[in-house]
This record gives C-alpha cells, sequence and structure tokens, in this order.
C-alpha cells in the first residue's frame, strides 16, 4: 500500500513538472486536493477492504505528488528573485516538520492502542481534505507571459539528468 502511495505516481512525475513549468500550478493545486478528497473519502467510506485501501492509496499518492509539485512553485513564484531560495528554504522547513508531526499526532490519538484509531484518523484526514480543497481554490493562475527557454522545446530526462552539478545565471 505504502509502494502503490509513493511509487505509482512517479511515473507522471516528469509530465506534471513540466506542466507546472507552462504556468499551471494552481490548476495542479487544485486537481491534486481534488484527487486528495476523492480518495480521503473513500478511504473514509471503503477503507476496510485491501484492494479499496490501495487503489485510494495510489489515488492520494497522486493527489500528494500534485498538491506538493504546485505547492513548491507557488512558493517559489511567491517571492522575488534574490528571496527564492529563502522562501522555498522555509517551505520545506515547513514540509519537514509536517512530516515529524504527523506520526506524533497519529502516536497521540492511538494512546495505549496496539491498533490506532483508524476510523478517526480517516475522518479527521477527510475533513481536512475537504478544506485542502477549499482553499485552493483561492489560489490564483500565474498570468501567461513569453517562452523561458530559448527553442520553446521540452528538456529530456536525459539532459535534466546532464545539468547536475553545473551552475546556470
Amino acid at each position: 500500500i505504502a509502494a502503490g502511495f509513493s511509487l505509482v505516481p512517479i511515473f507522471a512525475a516528469v509530465q506534471l513538472g513540466r506542466f507546472i513549468d507552462r504556468g499551471h500550478d494552481a490548476l495542479s493545486a487544485w486537481v491534486g486536493a481534488f484527487l486528495m478528497l476523492i480518495a480521503c473519502a473513500g478511504i473514509w467510506s471503503y477503507g476496510t477492504n485491501e484492494i479499496n485501501l490501495l487503489l485510494f492509496s495510489i489515488l492520494l499518492g497522486f493527489g500528494h505528488m500534485f498538491c506538493m509539485a504546485a505547492h513548491q512553485m507557488i512558493s517559489v513564484r511567491s517571492a522575488s528573485g534574490m528571496m527564492r531560495e529563502h522562501v522555498f528554504g522555509y517551505h520545506m522547513i515547513a514540509i519537514a516538520t509536517g512530516q515529524g508531526l504527523g506520526p506524533m499526532l497519529l502516536g497521540y490519538l492511538g494512546g495505549g492502542a496496539h491498533i490506532p484509531p483508524t476510523q478517526l484518523l480517516f475522518t479527521f484526514a477527510f475533513g481536512f481534505a475537504i478544506v485542502s480543497q477549499l482553499m485552493s481554490f483561492l489560489l490564483r493562475p500565474v498570468p501567461a507571459g513569453p517562452e523561458k527557454r530559448a527553442g520553446g522545446g521540452s528538456v529530456t530526462v536525459r539532459e535534466l539528468l546532464g545539468e547536475i552539478g553545473r551552475a546556470h545565471v
């Protein structure tokens, strides 16, 4: 189930990155929040079946990937050129803090139980997914601008991997 959440969406990551690079970060956040909402509703409603749990976890992984990629781009474009690294750093600190607090919250809600109260957690997740979907509609698309890359073509994965370690000004 964890592999379905994290590994299956990887196959769409490059295409999603290209989509977001063309100015569709807000749309990606809307789609990601919607996928997470559907996945959380499904897990909340039908989470006792292993196949449903796997399928909704894969859908949740796609939603998470859409949201995370969009949030990274939105955080970078919300700052001036000189402050982008700082803003992105704060964004990453917030993500790491959330990843650290999540298991603590699970332990707190589980108390002394050997198996945490999953239905309660699924209910919270579904509620937060509704809030996330509503909040995503506050994001506005970036205004269309000129093509940023000379030639206007896509960068292949091979070219992207060849760029590691090279500084660009």
